[in-house]
This record gives structure tokens, C-alpha cells and sequence, in this order.
């Protein structure tokens, strides 16, 4: 067997590792861009809507209520109770979007116009 086919022993592979680790150090990493229709195509595909419902005061209690209830439930063995409260969190969770009809996505164009007219600029300091 050649030296290059030989396997590495444990201590081998962490001398390797931090190797290759010192050696990437400061390259460019590349970063995936997210814009607002990468934003909004996850939003869509989420299931959790937890982050993107616009909720008034009374609808924000509620889902705390429900939610609270439901991990308290979970701890005390009642799963069914628990998954039916954190359901109904999620029914008003799901449905806060649709009081206002394409507030995301108003919010998105009108964004891409800002940023085509040049609106958007940096405050200096």
C-alpha cells in the first residue's frame, strides 16, 4: 500500500483537520444571497408563521395563551390537549395575514421601487 492510500489514524485526521482549517482561514466564503423575493418564497413554503403574522393585541394574547398552555400540558403528559391548543395558535397565526391582503408582498414591491429610484441611501454619519 502507497503512502497516499493509507488510512489516516485519529490522531492523523485532527493534525489534517486543523490543517486544512488554518489553510482556508481568510478565503471568501461564499454567502447566499437573500433578497426579498427569496424572503417571501420562504415564507410562502414555511409552515411556522409564527414570524410573519401581523397580529393586533388581542390575537397576540391569544396565541401566547394557547401556547403557553400547550407546553404546559405537554409537560404534565397530555400531548393530544397540547398539539389541540398549539392547532388553534396556529389558526389564528395563519389567518393574520389575510386581514390585509398581500401585505407582504406590497411591502416587497415597494421596497424594489425604492431601491430602483435610488431612495434608499445610507445616512452619514
Amino acid at each position: 500500500m502507497s503512502e497516499e492510500e493509507r488510512e489516516l489514524t485519529p490522531e492523523e485526521d485532527v493534525i489534517y483537520q486543523r490543517q486544512l482549517e488554518q489553510a482556508y482561514q481568510g478565503v471568501p466564503q461564499y454567502e447566499e444571497k437573500t433578497g426579498v423575493f427569496q424572503f417571501l418564497k420562504k415564507v410562502f413554503e414555511g409552515t411556522d408563521t409564527s414570524k410573519v403574522s401581523c397580529l393586533d393585541i388581542k390575537e397576540l394574547a391569544s396565541v401566547r395563551i394557547f401556547q403557553d398552555t400547550a407546553q404546559y400540558c405537554e409537560l404534565m403528559g397530555m400531548k393530544k390537549v397540547s398539539e389541540y391548543l398549539m392547532g388553534n395558535a396556529e389558526i389564528i397565526l395563519s389567518t393574520a395575514l389575510s386581514k390585509k391582503p398581500g401585505v407582504l408582498l406590497q411591502a416587497a414591491i415597494t421596497q424594489k421601487r425604492e431601491l430602483r429610484s435610488g431612495s434608499l441611501t445610507r445616512q452619514k454619519k
